[in-house]
């Protein structure tokens, strides 16, 4: 082969095996941690607590399996083997599910204020009369609470979800919203105002309706489908919201 051409052929083998996404099926990862992102769309399972194969997609182009373990992400729990995770559109977690008979932390309601071993060193936001009750995931989701609790307000990411069926058999529909289950889990039909930009970078607030709760590891609220549409955004599975969400509701007593 001319050695001009072979040069060539080399050099562009490089360059498509370098823009390649970094995908290890079937290669066991070393990690003590669930990592906080991957490529989009990705899925992961754990085989054991400090390793893990890649099932769909790979390492976000930021990632090395080197810094997976630099430090523990508040909120999210110690993986364990048969641990799968999802991430959404946006590469940031969208779901953690735990193997039968192993207890999923982030199903276990938490009531008070969240340890200082939670906290992330952070410029955390101040709202005045509100006092920051919990605070998790990579996307600095961050819940308030007013002083008797009446009500709330939180800052963070959103993530999507599809259940047909909620908490109480309720069919879930255009509006419905899950809050968090651990520590936000609200009355069941009770009114949460979500405020983010539009697809035209406008602000747009939408007065939604608490259907369902789940673990939401980085997400201060699960939009449920076709709701997304409220913000000029089409829904497909694992959508994440692209910007900063708000949301304030009360906190009825039962």
């Amino acid at each position: 082969m001319n050695k001009k051409i072979f040069t060539i052929l080399f050099s562009f083998l490089f360059i498509f095996t370098i823009i390649l996404p970094i995908k290890a099926e079937g290669t066991e990862i070393y990690s003590t941690k669930i990592p906080d992102k991957m490529l989009p769309y990705s899925e992961i399972k754990f085989v054991d607590s400090t390793h893990y194969v890649i099932l769909e997609g790979g390492l976000a182009d930021d990632l090395t399996t080197s810094n997976t373990n630099d430090h523990k992400t508040p909120g999210i729990p110690e993986p364990v083997a048969g641990v799968t995770v999802t991430y959404a559109s946006d590469g940031y977690l969208q779901d953690i599910s735990f193997p039968d008979g192993v207890i999923n932390p982030l199903l276990n309601e938490i009531s008070g204020i969240t340890s200082a071993n939670e906290t992330p060193i952070l410029r955390t936001p101040i709202i005045p009369g509100y006092q920051l009750t919990h605070t998790w995931g990579a996307s600095q989701n961050y819940l308030y609470s007013n002083a008797n609790d009446t009500h709330r307000r939180g800052i963070g990411r959103a993530t999507t979800f599809s259940d047909p069926t909620g908490q109480g058999d309720i069919s879930n529909y255009k509006g419905s919203v899950a809050t968090k289950l651990s520590y936000d889990n609200i009355r069941i039909w009770t009114v949460v105002n979500v405020r983010t930009l539009n697809s035209n970078g406008i602000v747009h607030a939408e007065p939604m309706k608490k259907t369902d709760a789940g673990g939401m590891p980085d997400a201060i609220v699960d939009i449920w489908k076709t709701g997304v549409e409220y913000w000029g955004y089409t829904w497909s599975e694992s959508f994440s919201m692209p910007n900063r969400v708000y949301i304030d509701h009360n906190n009825p007593s039962d």
